[in-house]
């Protein structure tokens, strides 16, 4: 039996071995090609200190205008080189997202935008809070934007 098995193998031997190759080479270019596909986040403007983002009120709803704002911005200044701008507006209920700010004259706009493979119609009362480094005291019109 084991000279039948032997046998078998060294007939074998050519197609078993082009058969280890293309299997070694597909997990070769399949781990080449992840991380290739990774994303690239854009370099944050330093003066964007902190973000955070809070369910307000999880009571899922489907809006008709999904990321309604509620208009309800917060601004405060909790130490002397900061100023923190909140907004409470409803966004997807599976959702992560990312931020950034950008200063033009003397605008502020936050933005932000998904980071989630995943989207659904459900939409929660969330609150997002930029800390801002503002040394200056500068008292910035502001504006909310989605990338």
């Amino acid at each position: 039996m084991h000279k039948r098995w032997a046998q078998a193998f060294r007939t074998n031997w050519p197609s078993m071995r082009s058969l280890t190759l293309l299997f070694l080479g597909t997990i070769w270019v399949s781990c080449n090609v992840r991380q290739s596909s990774k994303i690239e986040r854009p370099k944050k403007n330093d003066r964007l200190v902190s973000f955070k983002t809070n369910i307000i009120n999880y009571q899922p709803d489907t809006l008709d205008n999904s990321e309604k704002t509620v208009n309800e911005w917060i601004i405060s200044n909790p130490s002397g080189d900061t100023t923190n701008y909140s907004v409470k507006l409803f966004l997807s209920s599976c959702s992560k997202y990312d931020r950034d700010i950008e200063f033009k004259n003397d605008s502020l706009f936050l933005d932000y935008w998904d980071i989630s493979e995943v989207t659904c119609t459900e939409h929660v009362l969330y609150e997002l809070t930029y800390k801002i480094l503002n040394k200056e005291k500068i008292k910035y019109k502001h504006e909310l934007r989605r990338k």
